[in-house]
């Protein structure tokens, strides 16, 4: 089975943190000051590319990652951007007990406001959740009830590109009826730790209202690499997949989302 250019990637990262990474992290003590710091940056890129596709990689870059700034803290050599990178690295993991213990840790930093982010979850984490928008503005997370054996249309978001699809859906009277007909979401990626880009989104397109996931991990089908990507799930399967928007995307929505024909 080839392999998608996700897994190609992800598997070329693990094979450089095997065979680059891990020796120097068994002995920090002798990496310098610069060679540090730029190890700390890649593992940075490796963990945000696993979020959209190597979850198994994740604890592994976000592990390291930490060690990496542990030993930078120690020489007092740690800049603010870094701290940054981890603590968001740790929200957007939802390890909010580790979140709250680094910032304890750097009292002094300013740290930036996450609230409603990083919250201590009351709902089913290995089942779709999301942060969608209370009437009042608020960050409210909560499980996204898909039917399990029904039919339903998720869009991944999240870029210009996905405002511009959403734009043209919005003109277009047959999509926007088929579309109310099915059970649809909008979704953005867990990486997203910025309310005011699912505030913007909602002012735009107060019809089709955002949702960031939980954890991108439990929406099984969704590709989360490429925005916007249109999924139909069919009797809770994915049954149609296609990136981008163009002349017949309507069209080639339209066709994905007719009634399945019934054997008889």
């Amino acid at each position: 089975m080839a392999h998608t250019p996700v897994a190609d990637k992800s598997a070329a990262f693990r094979r450089v943190f095997a065979e680059s990474f891990a020796p120097r992290l068994e002995n920090l003590i002798e990496v310098g000051d610069d060679e540090l710091r730029r190890t700390f940056k890649v593992l940075g890129i490796m963990n945000f590319f696993a979020q959209t596709g190597d979850y198994e990689g994740r604890p592994l870059y976000l592990g390291a990652m930490g060690r990496a700034l542990d030993e930078m803290s120690r020489r007092g050599s740690i800049a603010d951007s870094e701290i940054d990178a981890y603590h968001e690295g740790l929200v957007v993991m939802r390890r909010f007990a580790a979140a709250d213990i680094l910032r304890k840790r750097y009292k002094g930093h300013d740290f930036a406001d996450l609230t409603g982010f990083d919250a201590t979850p009351d709902i089913d984490t290995s089942s779709p959740a999301g942060y969608s928008l209370s009437e009042s503005g608020e960050l409210r997370l909560s499980n996204v009830a898909l039917p399990a054996s029904g039919d339903y249309v998720v869009i991944v978001i999240g870029c210009h590109f996905a405002e511009d699809a959403a734009r043209s859906i919005a003109g277009n009277g047959a999509v926007l009826k088929a579309l109310s007909g099915m059970r649809t979401v909008w979704l953005m990626s867990g990486a997203e730790l910025d309310k005011e880009v699912l505030l913007d989104w909602n002012r735009q397109f107060p019809m089709f209202p955002a949702t960031i996931a939980y954890d991108n991990r439990t929406w099984s089908g969704v590709d989360f690499t490429r925005m916007p990507t249109i999924h139909v799930f069919k009797s809770g399967t994915l049954a149609h997949s296609f990136s981008g928007w163009g002349d017949d995307s309507a069209s080639d929505l339209l066709a994905a989302m007719k009634p399945s024909k019934r054997v008889r």
